[in-house]
C-alpha cells in the first residue's frame, strides 16, 4: 500500500497566502490544528526530520519529500504547494553560484531568520512572507515601512528554528517565539511579545529601497524565465558592489548587516548611483579603489554585471593599455575576458589573415606615427585579443606575428589622439565580434599552410597569362613578383611572410608595388582565375578573397578615409604618365596600400607602345586555348600564318604559344598550293587585283602567287605600292599640284595620308606615336614625298620648337583634305600654347610635370612630390617656357612667398588639364 493511500485528508483546510513561505504555511497549519510538529508531519506525509530542520532549510524545500502526499492530505494543488518553496530555492541556487567565495553573498543569500512587518502580521494572522528572508528586502511594499529585525522585548530573531511545541499549544498569532533565557523550571518559556504592536519607521531611504525591490522582483517570480532571473541577479550584484564601496568609503569591506534602516540607506544610495546616467559619482569610487594599482578590474568590482562593468570600463578606458581595452571590449559592451576554454579566439584566428584586410586598414590607418605595412600586421594580431585572457604569444604562434609582444600596444597607441584610438579599438572589437557571430568563408590558417607548400605559378602558366593579356613575360624577377601577387591575394599575408623563394628584399618591395600597380586588367583577371584553380587543386572550396561587410561596424569617427573616395581615373592617369607609385600616393595624400586597393578595383587598361623596339605582345584571344591550337596545327595541319591571320595576331605570338605548350609546328616550308592559270589571269590581269589580295583569298603567300604568275607567263606589275589596288592606275585627272605629284608613284596614297597626320603634329616623334610606327620609317616616307613634290613640305623643328609647314606643305595639306578627306587617326587641332608644349622634346611628360609644379607652393616641394631633383625640374620648366614662347612662372623674390603662375602658365594648365582628362 502506498504512503498516499495511508494518509487521510485533514478535516480542516488552510490555504496558503500569496507570497507566503513554506515554513510559515506549515507552522500556521500546525497551530491551526493544535498539533505538535511530529504528529503534523505524520498526518501530512512529511518526515519528522524535515520539520525539525532550521526554518530556512524548510523555506527552500531542502530534503522535502514527495509533495503529492502532502497535497492529498491538505487538499492543496501540488503546483500551488511547490510555489511556496521552489522560487526561493531557485533564487538561492542562482545567487550562491554567482556570489560564491565573495563576502557580498551576505547581501543576497536568504537569511537564516526572517524579518517581519508588524502590520502585515496583524492583517494576515501570523503568516510570514518569503521575501522577508531576503537581506536586500528591507521595506514593506504594502505599508511602506521598514521591516523589523528582532523582537523589541527580548531581542530574539524570529523564525530561525522550527516552531516549538509550546508555541503550537499557545496558538496565539503574531507573538514572539523566542525562548526566554534562564527561565525557571524545565518547561520552555517563550517570550510571547505581541509583534504586531512593534513600531515601524519610514525614512527617506524607503523610496529608493522600494525601487530596488521592484527591479529585483523577477528573482522570486514563480514563472520567471532564466533570462529574467539572470537580469535580476545582475541588478542585485551591481547594487551590492556599489553599496559595499559607498559604506566603506571606497574599500571593498562589506558593511555589517545591522538593522534594516542602515542597510536600506546603503542600498537606496547604491540604487540611485546605479541608475544615474552620469558616471561622475561612480568614477570617484573607481578612482579611489584603483589608486593602489589594483589592476584593470579590482577584485571588489569583479562581481559586477554587464551594465556596471560597462560603466566601470568607461571610467577606466582612457587609462588602460590598448591591448587591455581590446580584451575587455571597453569601447563597445565591456565584458570580463575569459580563458579560451571554448576555443572562440582560436576559431577566430582561422578567420583572420596575417595582415588586416586592405579596405579596413585604409579606414583605420592613422595619418602618421606608423607605417601602413606595420599597422596592418599589428591590427591583424590585435583582432585575436577581444574577450580572451590568452596571452598574445599563444594566439599568434606559428604566424608572422611571433615576437610582437608590446609592439601591438605601441602601434595602436601611436595612432593619434584619444578619439582616433577609441574609434580604431572599437572597430577592431566589432570586427572580432562579427567574426565570432558570423565567421568567415575563408580559413586563412589552412590557406597559409597549404599555399606555402605548392608552386603557385609555373613559368609556362605565367607566359600563357602574359600572352593572353598582351604583356611582356619578362625575366625571373617578374615571375617572382607574379607569384608574390598570388600569395598576397590568396593568404592576405604581408610580403615578409611569403616563402623564402619569392620573399622580396627591402629594395624589392617598391619594385613589386610598381609591378602590381601596372598589371593590365586582363592580366589581373587571368591571375585571379589561376588563383581559383590553385585553390581547387588543393580541395579548398572558398572564394578567392573576402572582407568583412561594412555594416558590421559603426562608421562614426574612423581615422582613415573610405577606400573608394578617390577618383580612379586620376590615379590611372598619373600611373599612365609613368609617375612612380610612391609619388602618386604622396600627391594624393594616401598610402601605397590605398593606391593598390584602387588599382585592384579599377585596373588600368594596357597601352601599346609605338616604338617597335619595345612593343607589347599581340594578346591571344580567349578562344585560342592550347587544345584549340593543337587541333589547328597538328590535327588540321594549318601553318603559323594561317592561324595568325584567322585569330588576328602576329606569327611570333603563335610561334611562342606553340613552343610554350609543346606543340610541334610541323615541317618547315609551305605545302604546294594549286593555282589555276585561267583564274589567276582573269583576276590579276583582267580585274587588276593585287597579288596580296589574291594570296589571302586562296590561303597562301604573295610570293607563291607571284611564282605561279611567272610560270604561266603572266607579266607582273611593279613591286610595292605599285601593285596596290588604289595605286594601280594613274592619279585622278584634274588634281591640282602638288597633290597630283604626291599621289603618283609607289604607295603615293599611303604617303599622303600619313603626311596629313604628320602635318597636324608638332614633331615626327609625336606623329610616329599617333600612327604607330617608328620615326625612321616616317622620315623615309617624308623624304620620298618631298622628292615627288620637288620641294620641302616640312621644316624640321629646332630644339624645343615645333616643326612648321612650308607654303608647298600647306598647299598639299589643304588639297589632300579637300580631295581625300581628313584621316580618322589625325589628332584634333590643339590650342596654343598647349600645342607647342606637347610638340617639344618630351612634351607630354613635361606638361604633366608642370601641372604638378603649378599645384605646389615651390619648385622644391614639387620636386619632392615627383621624386626628382629641383635643378632638373627647373631646367625642364625653362625648356617648356622656351617652347611656349613666354614665362610660365613668376620667379619668387623671397623664400616665404609661394610661387605664382603667369597668365600664359594658367592658360597652359587649363588647356592641359582638359586635354589629359579627355584623353583618359
Amino acid at each position: 500500500m502506498s504512503s498516499q493511500a495511508r494518509v487521510r485528508t485533514l478535516p480542516i483546510r488552510l490555504a496558503p497566502l500569496a507570497g507566503e513561505s513554506l515554513d510559515s504555511w506549515l507552522f500556521a497549519y500546525a497551530v491551526r490544528l493544535q498539533t505538535p510538529l511530529s504528529e503534523f508531519a505524520a498526518a501530512t506525509g512529511l518526515d519528522d526530520g524535515f520539520l525539525r530542520q532550521p526554518a530556512r532549510s524548510i523555506a527552500i524545500g531542502e530534503n522535502l519529500p514527495d509533495v503529492a502526499v502532502t497535497a492529498a492530505a491538505t487538499a492543496i494543488d501540488p503546483v500551488a504547494l511547490n510555489r511556496l518553496w521552489s522560487p526561493l530555492a531557485r533564487y538561492s541556487r542562482a545567487v550562491r553560484g554567482r556570489f560564491a567565495g565573495s563576502i557580498l553573498r551576505n547581501l543576497v543569500v536568504p537569511l537564516a531568520w526572517s524579518r517581519f512587518c508588524p502590520q502585515c502580521l496583524a492583517t494576515d494572522g501570523d503568516r510570514w512572507k518569503v521575501t522577508w528572508r531576503l537581506p536586500w528586502h528591507t521595506t514593506c511594499p504594502t505599508h511602506h515601512g521598514l521591516l523589523v529585525d528582532t523582537c523589541p522585548a527580548c531581542g530574539a530573531r524570529q523564525r530561525r528554528l522550527p516552531l516549538a511545541d509550546a508555541a503550537v499549544e499557545a496558538g496565539s498569532s503574531g507573538r514572539c517565539t523566542g525562548a526566554l533565557p534562564r527561565a525557571p523550571g524545565r518547561r520552555l518559556k517563550l517570550c510571547g511579545h505581541d509583534l504586531t504592536s512593534t513600531p515601524t519607521s519610514r525614512g527617506d531611504q524607503v523610496a529608493g529601497a522600494l525601487l530596488l525591490q521592484r527591479a529585483a522582483a523577477p528573482a522570486l517570480a514563480a514563472g520567471a524565465s532564466d533570462a529574467a532571473l539572470d537580469a535580476a541577479v545582475h541588478v542585485l550584484a551591481d547594487v551590492s558592489v556599489i553599496a559595499a564601496h559607498l559604506h566603506s568609503g571606497g574599500s571593498a569591506v562589506v558593511p555589517g548587516l545591522g538593522g534594516p534602516a542602515e542597510l536600506a540607506s546603503s542600498l537606496a544610495r547604491a540604487w540611485t548611483l546605479h541608475g544615474c546616467s552620469d558616471d561622475e559619482g561612480l568614477a570617484s569610487l573607481v578612482a579611489r579603489d584603483l589608486a593602489g594599482g589594483r589592476g584593470i578590474m579590482p577584485a571588489s568590482w569583479r562581481l559586477a554585471g554587464p551594465s556596471l562593468t560597462t560603466r566601470v570600463m568607461r571610467v577606466r578606458d582612457a587609462s588602460m593599455r590598448p591591448t587591455d581595452r581590446l580584451r575587455w571590449r571597453s569601447t563597445t559592451t565591456p565584458r570580463r575576458p575569459r580563458p579560451d576554454g571554448l576555443g572562440q579566439s582560436t576559431a577566430r584566428v582561422r578567420c583572420c589573415p596575417e595582415a588586416l584586410w586592405l579596405d579596413w586598414a585604409i579606414r583605420l590607418m592613422p595619418s602618421s606615427g606608423v607605417s601602413s605595412a606595420s599597422f596592418r600586421v599589428m591590427a591583424a594580431a590585435a583582432l585575436r585579443l577581444p574577450g580572451t585572457t590568452t596571452p598574445l604569444g599563444d594566439l599568434v604562434a606559428g604566424t608572422c606575428h611571433d615576437g610582437l609582444g608590446r609592439k601591438v600596444s605601441q602601434a595602436l597607441r601611436a595612432i593619434g589622439d584619444g578619439a582616433q584610438v577609441f574609434a580604431t579599438l572599437r572597430t577592431l572589437t566589432e570586427l572580432a565580434d562579427g567574426l565570432d557571430a558570423h565567421g568567415s568563408p575563408i580559413d586563412y590558417g589552412r590557406r597559409r599552410q597549404l599555399v606555402s607548400s605548392v608552386e603557385l605559378l609555373s613559368a609556362r602558366d605565367w607566359d600563357r597569362i602574359c600572352a593572353h593579356a598582351g604583356a611582356r613575360t619578362g625575366h625571373s624577377r617578374k615571375l617572382s613578383n607574379a607569384r608574390l601577387w598570388l600569395y598576397e591575394t590568396l593568404t592576405g599575408g604581408p610580403l615578409h611572410s611569403a616563402p623564402k623563394a619569392i620573399r622580396p628584399h627591402e629594395d624589392g618591395v617598391e619594385v613589386y608595388h610598381r609591378f602590381a600597380l601596372r598589371l593590365p586588367s586582363r592580366a589581373i583577371e587571368l591571375l585571379d582565375h589561376h588563383g581559383a584553380c590553385v585553390l581547387a587543386n588543393l580541395n579548398i572550396d572558398e572564394p578567392l578573397t573576402w572582407s568583412p561587410p561594412r555594416d558590421w561596424v559603426d562608421p562614426d569617427g574612423l581615422p582613415g578615409p573610405e577606400p573608394d573616395g578617390i577618383n580612379p581615373d586620376r590615379v590611372n592617369q598619373m600611373l599612365h604618365a609613368r609617375v612612380a607609385p610612391t609619388v602618386v600616393a604622396t600627391r594624393l595624400g594616401i598610402s601605397l596600400d590605398h593606391l593598390s586597393h584602387i588599382v585592384r578595383r579599377h585596373p588600368p587598361e594596357a597601352h601599346p607602345r609605338a616604338n617597335a623596339s619595345f612593343r607589347n605582345r599581340s594578346p591571344l584571344p580567349e578562344d585560342l586555348t592550347p587544345e584549340r591550337l593543337r587541333e589547328l596545327v597538328v590535327g588540321q595541319g594549318q601553318g603559323l600564318r594561317v592561324v595568325a591571320r584567322e585569330f588576328g595576331v602576329d606569327r611570333k605570338s603563335i610561334a611562342a604559344a606553340l613552343e610554350r605548350e609543346g606543340i610541334p609546328a610541323g615541317p618547315a616550308g609551305r605545302r604546294p598550293t594549286a593555282i589555276d592559270a585561267e583564274w589567276l589571269r582573269a583576276q590579276y590581269v583582267d580585274r587588276s587585283r593585287p597579288l596580296p589580295e589574291l594570296a589571302r583569298e586562296i590561303g597562301t603567300s604573295t610570293s607563291t602567287v607571284a611564282k605561279a604568275a611567272k610560270a604561266y607567263g603572266i607579266a607582273l606589275r611593279g613591286p610595292g605600292g605599285a601593285s596596290h589596288a588604289r595605286n594601280l592606275g594613274s592619279p585622278e585627272p584634274g588634281l591640282p599640284s602638288p597633290l597630283a605629284e604626291a599621289l603618283a608613284g609607289e604607295a603615293g596614297h599611303d604617303r599622303v595620308r600619313r603626311y596629313q597626320v604628320l602635318a597636324r603634329c608638332h614633331s615626327v616623334a609625336q606623329a610616329a606615336r599617333v600612327i604607330g610606327c617608328i620615326q625612321a620609317t616616317l622620315h623615309a616616307q617624308l623624304a620620298r614625298l618631298e622628292r615627288s613634290c620637288g620641294a620641302l613640305v616640312v621644316r624640321s623643328n629646332r630644339w624645343h620648337q615645333h616643326q612648321r609647314l612650308t607654303l608647298v606643305g600647306q598647299a598639299l595639306l589643304h588639297q589632300a583634305d579637300d580631295h581625300l578627306g581628313r584621316p580618322p587617326s589625325a589628332p584634333s587641332d590643339l590650342p596654343e600654347p598647349l600645342a607647342a608644349a606637347l610638340a617639344s622634346y618630351g612634351g607630354d611628360g613635361r606638361v604633366r610635370r608642370f601641372i604638378e609644379v603649378a599645384e605646389a607652393d615651390s619648385l622644391g616641394q614639387a620636386a619632392r612630390l615627383l621624386g626628382t631633383h629641383q635643378t632638373r625640374l627647373s631646367k625642364q620648366v625653362l625648356s617648356l617656357e622656351a617652347s611656349c614662347g613666354g614665362s610660365l612662372l613668376h620667379r619668387r623674390t623671397a623664400t616665404n612667398v609661394p610661387q605664382r603662375l603667369t597668365d600664359l602658365g594658367q592658360l597652359l594648365v587649363q588647356q592641359a588639364t582638359a586635354h589629359f582628362r579627355f584623353a583618359v
